[in-house]
């Protein structure tokens, strides 16, 4: 036997482990429970999957995909769906979502149809959506002295006070206008400018209408906002670790492709780890003592509200 011929009998041995396997945690309801024991199940299946489709060629990788998906189509429904779930953010890793959809062979359309409904490809938030949040707790001029926010650093050195408002702190009205600014420049501020530059500097960027939950997306961009984009990264990375992400270091976090495997994690387990990184930065703040009580008031007002598909794994 050729070496060749060889390796593809292995992985196709391989292969047909992998199916048995997703079958058996899927018995009798399996896959829904919520056991430690389940959940080693699942994690040993999910990193024998990872195994296998890292020995792949890249032209495999999709041949694999397709044949894995074709081969639950006998399962229950929501069994079907949370394998989906669970298998496709490890072949997106290896070659993209798009190279891994894009003319997908499929036996029947609906096949089709129904994987695009679980990954929620069609699905985008609402920048309208997520300045409301913003704007209910941004309001107006702030003058307040012991917000670094509101001052510029001038050529000599020095500080300018400067104040904020509708949220745009003096240093990013600077940086949008091209030029040093002065109070009057704050106070006089329209909101319809202000929102361009919200758009333009905090929204837009980070490519936060790719992300597929509303809730997730109005809590990273008031985080952006208000604890930073840089911040906010952080914040992102960490709590994407903790649900099985890994984001290396040379990886943008806000970058489409990892957005996209972001759609697949458990949604309100994502809110709500973003959610205690936030307070944790906010804690660790060196104003906090001042402005403290305001912003975690500010972070518990932003909710989760599942949406209909969204499917816990």
């Amino acid at each position: 036997m050729k070496i060749y011929d060889y390796n593809n009998f292995i992985l196709e041995l391989e292969f047909d482990n992998i199916i048995n396997e997703l079958f058996k945690i899927t018995e009798d309801n399996h896959f829904i429970d919520d056991t430690e024991e389940i959940l080693k199940d699942t994690n040993k299946i999910k990193d024998k999957i990872k195994s296998f489709v890292e020995k792949l060629s890249k032209d495999k990788i999709k041949s694999y995909y397709e044949r894995l998906i074709s081969k639950i189509q006998s399962l229950p429904k929501e069994n079907r769906r949370r394998i989906i779930m669970l298998i496709t953010p490890i072949f997106i890793s290896q070659i993209g979502l798009n190279a891994l959809i894009s003319n997908i062979n499929l036996p029947k359309e609906t096949q089709k149809q129904e994987l695009f409904q679980v990954l929620e490809i069609d699905r985008t938030s609402s920048f309208e959506t997520s300045q409301k949040y913003v704007k209910e707790v941004e309001k107006g001029y702030s003058s307040d002295k012991k917000d670094r926010g509101n001052y510029i650093k001038l050529k000599n050195g020095k500080k300018k006070f400067i104040g904020t408002n509708h949220g745009i702190s003096a240093v990013i009205l600077s940086e949008y206008l091209g030029r040093d600014i002065n109070k009057n420049d704050m106070i006089n501020l329209k909101y319809e400018t202000a929102l361009k530059i919200y758009k333009k500097k905090y929204w837009d960027p980070q490519n936060l209408q790719t992300f597929s939950n509303q809730s997730v997306a109005n809590l990273i961009y008031d985080g952006c906002v208000n604890q930073g984009i840089n911040g906010m990264r952080s914040i992102l990375k960490k709590s994407l670790k903790e649900n099985g992400i890994e984001v290396k270091d040379n990886e943008n976090v806000f970058s489409k492709d990892i957005i996209l495997k972001v759609n697949l994690l458990d949604q309100e387990k994502l809110f709500n780890s973003i959610k205690k990184h936030r307070e944790n930065k906010y804690k660790n703040s060196i104003t906090f003592k001042n402005h403290g009580r305001g912003w975690l008031n500010r972070l518990n007002n932003i909710e989760f509200v599942p949406i209909k598909s969204d499917v816990n794994l």
